[in-house]
């Protein structure tokens, strides 16, 4: 157990020490004023100061005080970061965004500790009990905020609160608690105003299952366009490669007059399985496409000239290490921030 609270000390200290931006040569506080604030005692306390000097961070002086070497404590991590990931196997998406994620927070000196969901689920909401090993760390104070990449159930969500524990969520819909969101009924409604002014008069929407709250919001959207009978027909959903090919059959398999003359797609994976089977049908069936994509994805697309909104997943990772940052130096604004899909030149993005 000594060993535990000299390495938490240890990282109070760097934390401390990077937090401060503190430079070559500034000294520490006394230990009495480091015993109050940090909450251990001085032998612990005098232990991790030896260790930091043994690691060349520190140097201390007798009878003078503790001084900084190395402010960049390399090596050492100033705070622990728990990443919650589900369904990472078989998401683009979470897998990019998990490595941005970690170096977005590297770069502040912060360690990541993930925990892996053992029960995938891209429909609902996740449950504490399938991330094994993260309630038993959040007991023992083992990390000091949790970023998840998909929404937690109520229950679990409450236990978080009641361990004030800041937990943040990145992901597609704005729902109750603190999130970096990506804003998917601006993508809508933007990307509907553009296709209409290519002339679509029957738009149709592709989106992943997770989105299924959106449809409400694009039945009120479809208002605005000419012919909207049988609008049920036009909201197609799927989450993997193979549901964007099963939409594009189940559309080749309508009378010609029904199909949609456009599609808002909100998942490039499932965009790139749906224009190949239109490609590979040889049906000539070529509807206006507006294709949302991650901008770290290098993936194309089988259609000429699409409408292309991009999401920077660096960006979301960055603000979500911001926001952090701000919490932990004591602002007590909610966590929440909207990223609004960028509209994007296809030659830029596929140059």
């Amino acid at each position: 157990m000594a060993g535990v609270k000299t390495g938490l000390v240890k990282q109070a200290l760097v934390r401390y020490i990077r937090e401060r931006e503190l430079r070559r040569g500034d000294r520490l506080p006394p230990q009495g004023t480091l015993r109050k604030s940090l909450g251990f005692g001085t032998a612990t306390i005098a232990a991790a100061i030896h260790e930091l000097k043994e690691d060349q961070v520190l140097e201390v002086r007798d009878k003078i005080g503790v001084f900084v070497v190395n402010p960049e404590a390399d090596g050492h991590t100033g705070r622990v970061i728990g990443l919650a990931v589900n369904a990472l196997e078989v998401s683009a998406f979470r897998s990019c965004l998990s490595n941005l994620l970690l170096i977005q927070l590297a770069e502040r000196g912060w360690q990541v500790r993930p925990f892996f969901c053992m029960n995938p689920d891209l429909s609902g909401k996740l449950d504490l009990a399938s991330f094994p090993g993260l309630r038993r760390t959040v007991e023992r104070g083992g990390i000091e905020a949790l970023i998840s990449l998909g929404d937690f159930s109520d229950e679990s969500m409450r236990y978080f609160q009641s361990k004030q524990l800041p937990t943040l969520f990145i992901g597609s819909l704005e729902r109750s608690g603190e999130r970096v969101y990506i804003d998917m009924e601006s993508y809508m409604h933007e990307a509907l105003a553009k296709l209409k002014e290519r002339g679509c008069r029957r738009p149709a929407a592709l989106i992943s299952k997770g989105l299924e709250p959106l449809r409400k919001r694009f039945f009120t959207d479809l208002n605005g366009f000419p012919q909207t009978e049988h609008p049920e027909m036009l909201f197609l959903s799927g989450n993997f490669v193979p549901d964007g090919a099963e939409a594009a059959r189940r559309l080749l398999a309508e009378v010609p007059e029904l199909r949609p003359d456009g599609v808002v797609i909100f998942d490039d994976t499932l965009a790139s399985s749906f224009t190949a089977e239109l490609y590979r049908s040889g049906s000539g069936y070529r509807p206006r496409l507006a294709i949302l994509r991650n901008l770290q994805n290098p993936m194309d697309f089988a259609t000429v000239d699409p409408v292309i909104f991009t999401v920077d997943l660096n960006e979301l990772a960055a603000v979500a290490a911001r926001l952090l940052w701000k919490r932990f130096h004591g602002d007590t604004t909610p966590m929440l921030h909207p990223y609004v899909p960028v509209h994007t030149n296809p030659m830029e993005v596929f140059s």
